[in-house]
């Protein structure tokens, strides 16, 4: 190993087992925070680092710091920066906020997507060349529910997501954010009282929310994977509450049905019977019947929207993706099935004690890994890449969204 000069920035140590292109992304983000960024041949690499990580040693005057970035593995991506952890995807945030150095000429952006089931916040650092997630957050709504028994939104849904808009307003204020819009989807194309809630929205928080229809959604997924998508062996699946897209290149087949119309009928509170999942099974299945005649041969299904959190906190049997310089996970189709096979015979209390996922978003789990299943199958794929990517990423760019100053 290269010995380490105590004077320099930063010297940064790649794991053996981190592909070229992910220590490259990494070294990126240091090096626009003007840092130095040394990348010592593989050769040099000391065993004693963990498999899969890049070490990074930061010295500031006369403090030193140092935390490890585990890019691959079971535990996916983390930042250990002393005794807390951290998301990968927050080493930017890291380098601000804790280390007080910041990179230049950005724009800090917040979107708002207020999904069937959930609604997430996600803070956007704008460069000339792109885009870097800098700060998210989501919250159970189940919105849904309300419009698919009343037709509307209820009253205490709608007191209960001004709130916490109101709440992520004050955090993308806090965070340093120029903007910020609000998008929604399924359950407000649906509900009768949407433009009673987006009135006051906006008298509160002087926000304009923008309901998006399915083709919106499906050219948001689009932009959101262009890089993955323009190899034409893979297809996007974004799932939600109210309605699925599943995306190509060049194409797009919408289903107006998400997880609430198949948990409605076969909730998972005990473990799932026979008859129960066998029915869960050919209902997505229907759905999908007739992608073939829309949708070519593919390869590969991108499982966007928080997947990757899912599978990782799971325990699900992720193999590490060589070929995909966003994304450090694969499954298998076979192995989906057999996770999810498995999970359903589980009661839902036993995945929420092992996981500590939100209990009302694991409420749909079983209904999700069915229907990337179906559109694995309805599209030939033999493997699912699971994806914290969702429709806020591509909606950055363009006049979809009605930005406000904040």
């Amino acid at each position: 190993m290269p010995p380490t000069n105590t004077n320099a920035t930063s010297l940064i140590i790649a794991g053996v087992d981190v592909p070229d292109s992910r220590i490259d992304d990494t070294a990126h983000i240091l090096r626009s925070y003007g840092l130095e960024v040394h990348i010592p041949a593989r050769s040099d690499v000391g065993c004693n680092l963990t498999n899969g990580a890049i070490l990074v040693h930061l010295q500031r005057c006369a403090e030193r710091s140092e935390f490890v970035v585990e890019l691959s593995g079971k535990d996916g991506g983390k930042v250990r920066f002393g005794k807390q952890v951290a998301d990968v995807r927050h080493i930017n945030q890291i380098l601000s906020e804790r280390l007080s150095l910041r990179e230049p000429n950005f724009t800090r952006r917040a979107v708002i997507d207020i999904g069937s089931q959930t609604a997430k916040l996600k803070i956007f650092d704008i460069f000339t060349e792109g885009a870097r997630l800098f700060h998210e957050e989501k919250s159970s709504t189940s919105i849904i529910e309300g419009v698919q028994k009343y037709g509307e939104i209820s009253p205490i849904n709608v007191d209960s997501l001004c709130n916490l808009i109101d709440t992520w307003l004050a955090k993308a204020k806090s965070k340093q954010c120029e903007d910020i819009a609000i998008c929604a989807t399924a359950a407000f194309r649906s509900a009768r009282n949407a433009p009673s809630v987006i009135e006051r929205v906006r008298s509160e928080t002087k926000c304009l929310i923008t309901i998006l229809d399915q083709e919106a959604e499906a050219r948001a997924i689009r932009a959101a994977l262009s890089d993955e998508l323009q190899r034409n062996d893979a297809v996007a699946l974004n799932l939600g509450g109210g309605s699925v897209q599943l995306v190509s290149h060049d194409s797009s087949f919408l289903v107006d049905k998400g997880v609430r119309s198949i948990i409605a009928e076969h909730p998972w509170h005990e473990p799932l019977s026979d008859e129960s999942y066998g029915a869960v099974k050919g209902m997505v299945r229907q759905w999908f019947s007739n992608a073939s005649r829309v949708l070519p041969r593919f390869t590969t299904v991108f499982h966007t929207g928080g997947e990757l959190q899912f599978l990782l906190r799971t325990d699900a049997k992720l193999e590490t993706c060589l070929d995909q310089p966003r994304h450090f996970a694969e499954i298998s189709v076979r192995d989906m099935s057999i996770f999810s096979d498995n999970m359903r015979k589980m009661p839902i209390s036993s995945v929420h004690s092992s996981s500590q996922l939100d209990g009302a978003w694991l409420a749909g789990a079983i209904a999700s890994n069915e229907i990337a299943i179906a559109a694995a199958e309805a599209t030939g794929a033999t493997r699912l890449i699971p994806s914290n990517i969702n429709i806020t990423d591509g909606l950055l760019s363009g006049s979809v969204l009605s930005y406000v100053r904040i």
